[in-house]
């Protein structure tokens, strides 16, 4: 094998790897290509699911407050409120006309408004207080306790908060998250008591209508409306406190909500995202560990995040199958060019070698015949004919001289 001919088996063989080379890019640019497809798409259907909820909550949040907005702006409501703030001595023989109205006001409306508790409540001494999960309840300016329907939740500090920044501000107040002695986790809505018309009084609000919900029973079915977009679909509301997120929904790990913290520098974690990035799309991990994909979107009404999450296994899982068949597909298409291209080389090479042989033996032939024909002219002549090269070595002789 000559110089040239190993020249042309290298170029050979570094045309056939770039040609590898440059098929394997283009087959996995054009996977990557499908897989983000099947990615946009998850991210559309999670997104609209995510809104679809987020919608359900905040109509939710308004209709409370548009009936809580009622109440509070009932004249009787603000008159008697403001007679009853103006009472200077209290008279325990009989209870005043006033208070009797905004009771009788306050358990019909709690009725009405659904702030009734379930049938069954949890067992407890018989010399401590009942305390419901729901409730209804009006305070004046101070603000104290003026009337509230049997059972009302116990007021915290995270309720009494809100009843205090709603007298502050004369704006509608959400508390957070709450949960009480049985765990139970409640929710409470702050309104605010406009002051009757003609009073003098060196405040706007003369008091607040408060109510208090079973998160379990009002806000959490509403993470569940809809038809899910798969097995594992699951809507989480969250929010950051501090350097962590709070999961303030049940997950489905169980637990109970608003205690479920984890550190908010977690690597890949979907919650985590989501409060730093409310919006976001990708691919992340659950608070198990488990890869998802998950988007995020944030409440207006308040400061939580919810967070639409989807097994990424199952939802990839026709993703990852048909990424597979065409990368082995293409795989073997590049491999079947690629013995293609081999085999006509080789075929190439041996007709090449054939004509090569031919030609030699054409060549080799014709100088046959003209030595036989040299030695005819040579050996009949009467000279001794002697052909010597340059190192006076014998090339050639007559038969004379042989």
């Amino acid at each position: 094998m000559n110089r040239t001919d190993t020249q042309q088996i290298r170029k050979g063989i570094l045309l056939l790897a770039s040609i590898l080379l440059v098929g394997g890019w283009l087959i996995n640019a054009y996977v990557d290509r499908e897989r983000q497809r099947d990615l946009d798409d998850w991210a559309i259907r999670l997104g609209l699911v995510a809104e679809t909820r987020i919608e359900a909550i905040e109509n939710w949040l308004d209709e409370q407050r548009v009936a809580l907005d009622d109440l509070a702006n009932n004249a009787s409501v603000q008159l008697y409120l403001w007679q009853l703030s103006q009472r200077t001595r209290k008279d325990s023989s009989a209870e005043p006309a006033q208070l009797t109205y905004l009771r009788n006001l306050i358990i019909a409306s709690a009725e009405r408004y659904g702030l009734t508790p379930e049938t069954e409540q949890p067992v407890i001494p018989a010399n401590l207080p009942q305390r419901h999960d729901t409730g209804l309840a009006l305070f004046d300016n101070k603000p104290r306790l003026v009337v509230a329907t049997q059972g009302m939740p116990e007021i915290g500090n995270a309720f009494q908060r809100t009843i205090d920044k709603t007298l502050q501000t004369g704006e509608t107040n959400y508390s957070q998250l709450v949960t009480d002695s049985h765990d139970r986790v409640l929710f409470g809505i702050a309104v605010p008591v406009p002051v009757v018309l003609g009073a003098e009084a060196t405040q706007n609000h003369s008091g607040v209508v408060f109510a208090v919900y079973n998160a379990a029973r009002t806000l959490y079915p509403l993470l569940r409306r809809g038809v899910p977009v798969a097995p594992s679909d699951e809507s989480l509301l969250v929010m950051k406190q501090d350097a962590q997120v709070v999961y303030l929904s049940p997950t489905a790990s169980g637990g109970i909500p608003t205690r479920k913290t984890l550190p908010l520098d977690r690597t890949g974690l979907a919650a985590a995202a989501a409060v730093t990035r409310p919006g976001q799309f990708g691919e992340f991990m659950n608070y198990q560990g488990k890869p998802v994909l998950a988007i995020s979107r944030p409440l207006r009404s308040l400061p939580w995040i919810l967070v639409q999450e989807v097994s990424a296994t199952q939802a990839l899982l026709e993703s990852n199958r048909h990424r597979r068949s065409l990368i082995i597909t293409f795989s073997l298409l590049l491999f079947v060019i690629a013995a293609i291209l081999v085999a006509a080389w080789r075929h190439g090479s041996s007709v090449r070698a054939l004509q090569d042989a031919d030609e030699l033996r054409a060549k080799t032939h014709e100088l046959q015949n003209q030595t036989e024909l040299l030695h005819a002219v040579t050996d009949n002549t009467e000279a001794h004919i002697l052909l010597l090269d340059e190192r006076q070595q014998v090339l050639f002789a007559n038969s004379l001289i042989a």
